[in-house]
């Protein structure tokens, strides 16, 4: 037992699995050596989407080319609406296509994914039904990080969705 070691490799050999993941297409060459990885996964959530996909494409990271974003569809069976399709073809994008089965095999897929790029070296996971708090919330939770020298850092949408459920609520008052 003195090769015990209490930490997980930190990089694994081979992907046991691809799911067969295909590439869709991919973010412009000015995007290639983004250290920010902005992930997202979905299955049918067309309009969850795109309200997600919006709030990653304003952030100022992605203005600053310090990030990029990669859509991962888990074998959905909708007819893309031309307004994703149009916010899919930001430069900042890279489209993918697997069949996961589950959200937590598709965000594991992503993750897989982002260990093969390069100069990544930090990913923000957001769900298809999330969006960011304001275009600068990224960049103020990634100098945060890179201030401190940290591994990981973590954020909440839990203030949007309070906002909107007591947004809710006071109309229902205010209408009734």
């Amino acid at each position: 037992m003195t090769n015990f070691k209490l930490r997980a490799p930190s990089k694994y050999d081979q992907i046991l699995c691809d799911r067969n993941l295909k590439l869709i297409h991919s973010a412009t060459t000015e995007f290639e050596n983004a250290e920010v990885l902005i992930a997202i996964a979905h299955k049918n959530q067309v309009q969850c989407l795109h309200r997600a996909l919006t709030s990653a494409l304003n952030q100022t990271l992605i203005n600053m080319n310090i990030a990029r974003i990669v859509v991962l569809d888990d074998s959905s069976d909708i007819i893309w609406p031309e307004k994703i399709k149009k916010l899919l073809r930001h430069p900042s994008v890279t489209l993918l296509k697997a069949e996961c089965g589950s959200p937590a095999r598709t965000r594991n897929l992503l993750l897989d994914w982002a260990d093969t790029q390069s100069n990544l070296q930090w990913v923000a996971r957001l769900d298809a039904d999330d969006e960011l708090f304001s275009t600068d919330s990224l960049e103020a939770l990634w100098k945060s990080a890179k201030k401190t020298n940290s591994k990981a850092a973590i954020g909440s949408n839990n203030y949007v969705k309070m906002v909107k459920y007591f947004q809710k609520i006071i109309l229902q008052i205010l209408t009734n």
